[in-house]
């Protein structure tokens, strides 16, 4: 039942998958993303392949130092680093303007982030005009799982410490906060309980056990009582913090609207990548800190007028080349198309007979597919629905399921208009074995060039 309502295709443009699949909001994210990609003309290829949603990524037990799934996955996020097995997706959060006009995102879990607005306010927002304060917000949660898993909570704890500590030193040059409205629990003020914990460096990182605890005493200063802060808010300041994510020290949706904020963007030290991450470099895109550096590298953002301005141009060029509209449309067609490539999809998707041999001895019944659809015929508002498939034509064989053959009939109808559509479909594959590709490849090249060529121009400056 665990892989059954992982399991999605693509046949013909058309996503299909199980109600539990589109029931789990994270997997909305990309059912929306695939529906936006083919409104606006992307080609989806056909293909067959597992969606893990959760935060940590692939199963690190069974998925490290080479052992592979047994069907190809993908992930959005690895907390333990490559290594992980999956091919890395766009978290849901992570979404073009268009899916999030079918309004699947319009709710308290997605936020409101628009990148369209923050660019917006970015831009009505000059660099000289704005705080020099390195800011965040978010939660911090309750921690009872091991220091790994609540890795991106006592990064948190690290963080809002050093908006303690730089009070001390008559700064306000961190402001990070747990958001407004979300009380800590007890354990954050208890420094004795902490420190049994063993998940944090006393010594190092807060100058001991006697100064950790005058500093806990005071973490109810690094709680907003005042405001709840939305993504046009960032932009008011010159440095924005990244950290990990407080479910399980993977990623945090923060990042994603931080590139537009035409700030810098500080990265807190950590492991898990994103789909995008391999498009980063520290001192370009970026600048990487920690408990220890952070001070130091805030400071030099706010003197070296260089280093900033090559960090700013940095953070747009990740916005505009690595997760604009377009970009992220464009790389899950790009993902779906390797899949294709590399597990040979066109000899079990591709024509009627193919995926007819494909399915047969598939217990599609007790999968209960149906196709992920858009509510409204013109996309906007009303989210992602699924439809039922229709009661199949095609009489089942010898170890047939007749759901399956619903879905065969749905891809590859048995009439004359199936045929026509059997001919657009292998078209479709024809194009991916010619023009389409060369296409993707030219615009994926003219991106990397445009990175690259930033980076060279990073680096041939001081700092």
């Amino acid at each position: 039942a665990e892989l059954r309502d992982k399991a999605a295709f693509v046949v013909g443009g058309r996503l299909f998958a199980t109600p539990k699949f589109l029931a789990a909001d994270k997997n909305q994210g990309l059912a929306a993303t695939l529906a936006s990609a083919r409104r606006s003309g992307v080609v989806l290829p056909n293909a067959f392949w597992l969606h893990n949603k959760g935060a940590a990524g692939g199963d690190a037990g069974r998925c490290m130092g080479g052992v592979e799934y047994d069907v190809p996955t993908t992930v959005i996020a690895k907390r333990d680093g490559y290594a992980q097995c999956g091919i890395l997706v766009p978290n849901p959060y992570f979404v073009d303007s268009a899916a999030r006009a079918t309004g699947i995102f319009n709710n308290n879990l997605y936020g409101h982030h628009s990148t369209p607005s923050v660019l917006n306010a970015s831009a009505a927002r000059p660099w000289a005009r704005r705080k020099a304060t390195a800011f965040w917000r978010g939660k911090l949660r309750k921690a009872t799982k091991s220091c790994v898993s609540e890795i991106g909570n006592y990064a948190r704890f690290e963080a809002m410490g050093l908006t303690l500590k730089n009070h001390a030193f008559g700064d306000r040059l961190f402001d990070v906060k747990s958001t407004f409205g979300y009380p800590l629990h007890g354990e954050w003020y208890n420094a004795s309980w902490l420190q049994q914990r063993n998940c944090l460096d006393v010594d190092k990182d807060f100058g001991g056990p006697k100064k950790f605890e005058k500093l806990v005493a005071r973490l109810e200063e690094a709680v907003d009582h005042e405001k709840m802060y939305i993504e046009e808010d960032y932009c008011d300041y010159k440095m924005l913090l990244h950290l990990p994510g407080g479910t399980s020290g993977s990623y945090s949706r923060n990042l994603n609207h931080l590139w537009a904020s035409g700030g810098v963007v500080l990265f807190w030290k950590q492991s898990a990548p994103e789909h995008y991450y391999a498009g980063l470099e520290d001192g370009v895109s970026h600048a990487v800190v920690d408990m220890v550096t952070a001070r130091d590298v805030a400071t030099r953002v706010l003197k070296d007028e260089a280093f900033a301005a090559r960090l700013r141009k940095g953070a747009a060029a990740v916005q505009r080349d690595l997760v604009c509209d377009s970009c992220l449309t464009d790389y899950v067609s790009e993902v779906l198309l390797e899949l294709r490539s590399w597990f040979k999809g066109e000899l079990a998707l591709d024509g009627r007979a193919a995926l007819r041999e494909t399915l047969r001895g598939i217990e599609c019944t007790k999968m209960g597919l149906v196709e992920l659809v858009l509510a409204n015929a013109n996309g906007v508002g009303g989210g992602i629905r699924y439809r039922k498939l229709k009661p199949a034509a095609t009489l089942p064989g010898e170890g047939e399921d007749p759901t399956c053959l619903e879905l065969l009939d749905e891809a590859y109808p048995p009439n004359a208009e199936g045929a026509e559509a059997s001919k657009a479909v292998r078209n479709v594959a024809d194009a991916f074995g010619r023009g389409v590709v060369e296409e993707r490849l030219e615009a994926l090249e003219k991106r990397i060039k445009g990175l690259e060529k930033h980076r060279k121009e990073g680096k041939g400056r001081s700092g």
